[in-house]
């Protein structure tokens, strides 16, 4: 069977962390949604994957992850902050939930579900072969899978003495110590393809108040479609993580700019802090679009600017609080707290801009034309477009930057095509159906120009390629 068992055994540890993180999410669900809120649950595991990480990025810097300093099942250090976060979760939830306690229904499972179900299985599947291709990418044996190494050897978070990437915010990372600290590298892979998932359910969660359960998912699951996102999703990277992040904290923002509520703009805040949290990148393309976008969404006849101040106070500071482990830590290391900052401040050129990404521009115009567009499909669509004209200044020519794109173009088409699938119902069978039947062309183009002849070959041959020994102990 070659190594087929070891695929299992990545696939494996991949799922007890993400099941780890469920758990914490389903406790913690109550204090980020309200009741039956669509959003709720991929904000909840949002919040979970940042507390994971957030807790074993402690236990680390208090040099408790040392590989063979537990006399006792040595590899379970990771036990210990995953623990610990379930602890948290479970005394805010007691302390918290009481004023928001309500009993959360499940949703019924109609056959309508099943072609959209399909679609997200065939791509998310695809991709799952693809991630027992060998690393190729630079960003992975870089940094994303030998940093953790490194402070796995060292017993926990040290000044890397040449790495400069060191410096940058790595809560992704934190989460990829765990299958990194068994040797298993591929697990890394399938953690990311995770976060794409998670995209999944946060379109979904935003479209849902406005489409049926099957044409929200199939906007959702349309996500894969998308070549750069498919190419990201099957390597060890963070790219899909932040735009999980990005994309929860931008839905969870234009809630709060239709209906107002507190907690929106809180959960909103702590996403974006943990989106910063995965890279600088995401300083300025995260909370500074955002509050960009905010302002200029909420700021309508009636809306004193007084209130509009403290909404932007209270989103950055709770967004900071968040970032500030990291800054804390480079304050120790290296002597100033954005280490590793400089040379990031390349361009996008125009033209690639117009041509890649012209339909999501016109949605977003569309949007902001139209006058029955709620503030939070505004804020939406301000978010889409300032992003695209910040990258022609500042973002590395590289599409995987823009994945949050494709995400927040998928929630602004979904909500101008509702009154189409609410009158036409067969196209909630006919879209997920004929975008199936693309996906499955498509497959069979990559298999017959031998697209999955590495990953094949791993699966079934005898050893392992010498790339992957290393990360054995």
């Amino acid at each position: 069977m070659g190594n087929l068992w070891f695929a299992v055994v990545n696939v494996m540890i991949a799922a007890v962390v993400l099941a780890f993180i469920a758990a914490a999410a389903v406790i913690i669900r109550p204090i980020v949604a309200a009741r039956n809120e669509p959003l709720g649950p991929a904000s909840a595991l949002a919040v979970s994957v940042g507390g994971l990480g957030l807790f074993i990025f402690l236990f680390a810097a208090a040099g408790w992850i040392a590989i063979g300093k537990w006399r006792l099942f040595p590899e379970l250090w990771w036990l210990l902050p995953a623990l610990a976060w379930i602890g948290v979760a479970i005394a805010l939830s007691a302390t918290m939930v009481a004023p928001l306690r309500s009993r959360l229904t499940m949703p019924r499972v109609a056959w309508r579900i099943l072609p959209p179900l399909a679609l997200l299985a065939w791509l998310v599947g695809v991709d799952l072969l693809v991630c027992f291709d060998p690393e190729f990418h630079t960003d992975a044996l870089w940094y994303h899978l030998t940093l953790p190494h490194y402070w796995l050897t060292e017993g926990g978070l040290r000044p890397h003495p040449t790495l400069t990437l060191a410096g940058y915010p790595l809560l992704t990372e934190m989460i990829y110590m765990v299958p990194v600290s068994y040797g298993l590298p591929f697990a890394t892979r399938v953690l990311h393809l995770a976060f794409g998932v998670g995209v999944v359910l946060a379109i979904h969660g935003y479209l849902r108040r406005q489409l049926s359960a099957s044409a929200a998912l199939a906007f959702a699951a349309a996500f894969f479609i998308f070549d750069p996102v498919n190419e990201v999703a099957t390597w060890a990277n963070t790219d899909l993580a932040r735009t999980f992040f990005l994309v929860a904290a931008a839905a969870s923002l234009a809630s709060y700019a239709n209906r107002g509520e507190r907690r929106d703009l809180l959960v909103g805040a702590v996403l974006s802090g943990l989106a910063m949290s995965t890279t600088y990148i995401a300083i300025v393309f995260g909370n500074g679009l955002l509050t960009i976008a905010l302002v200029a969404a909420t700021a309508r006849p009636g809306v004193r600017a007084r209130r509009i101040a403290r909404d932007l106070a209270i989103f950055w500071s709770v967004s900071a609080a968040v970032l500030s482990p990291w800054l804390v830590k480079n304050l120790i290391h290296y002597g100033q707290p954005f280490y590793g900052l400089e040379g990031t401040n390349l361009r996008l050129p125009l033209a690639q801009l117009v041509t890649d990404y012209l339909g999501f521009v016109l949605v977003a115009f569309w949007v902001l034309a139209r006058r029955k567009s709620d503030p939070g499909e505004r804020l939406l669509a301000l978010y889409l477009l300032f992003y695209l004209i910040a990258g022609t200044f500042q973002m590395p020519p590289i599409k995987r930057f823009f994945l949050p794109v494709y995400a927040v173009g998928l929630m602004l088409i979904g909500r101008v095509a509702a009154p189409l699938f609410a009158s036409r119902r067969w196209l909630e069978i006919a879209f997920p159906v004929a975008l199936l039947a693309f996906a499955v062309a498509v497959t069979c183009y990559q298999w017959y120009y031998h697209f999955f002849d590495d990953a094949l070959r791993f699966l079934f041959q005898n050893s392992p390629p010498e790339w992957t020994i290393i990360w054995h102990h």
